[in-house]
């Protein structure tokens, strides 16, 4: 029996979409969203759509099949805004590769009220992998977030801030 490859990266550009989020950043660009899922995921979405709504402006769309659809400008660029959202959708979660990175989402997170994102962010940010990297930046941004770290990890947290700081010293 053969295997199917699958494609596992998603787009953010459904058909069927019923929002369209206009991205800010030095290159704008649309993401097609479902606000049943952005209402379920951040209280935030959630209050937004249940207040009434201006009528879509035909001239705003650069689509007449999209006229009907509600644009919704957000300062954030593609790329932050679909990493969220990959953790809303059943998609795989992306790369996160750098503590900027897991900084910059946490914000976008936060500022959206995505509660799981947060979490699942928060968890990452507290992470060996990036403790181990750089226990006194992690501290920083776990603080500046109102991370709470478990008795282990604020131990281990303040271990390696003694053992970089002894190390610098010599």
């Amino acid at each position: 029996m053969q295997s199917k490859s699958f494609n596992y990266s998603y787009d953010f550009d459904a058909a069927d979409a019923d929002v369209i989020l206009v991205t800010g950043g030095g290159y704008p660009g649309e993401i097609r969203a479902h606000w049943c899922v952005l209402t379920a995921a951040s209280p935030f979405f959630h209050d937004m759509f249940s207040l009434p709504q201006l009528p879509s402006l035909s001239s705003c769309s650069p689509s007449a099949s999209d006229a009907h659809i509600p644009r919704i400008p957000i300062p954030e660029t593609r790329d932050v805004f679909t990493k969220l959202l990959s953790y809303i959708y059943p998609v795989p979660r992306p790369n996160i590769n750098s503590l900027d990175e897991v900084s910059c989402l946490l914000s976008a997170a936060l500022k959206y009220d995505f509660i799981i994102v947060v979490e699942a962010l928060k968890q990452m940010l507290i992470s060996s992998r990036y403790l181990n990297e750089n226990p006194l930046r992690v501290y920083g941004i776990a603080s500046s977030f109102d991370v709470r770290f478990t008795p282990y990890t604020s131990s281990y947290v303040s271990w390696l801030m003694i053992f970089c700081m002894a190390t610098v010293g010599r």
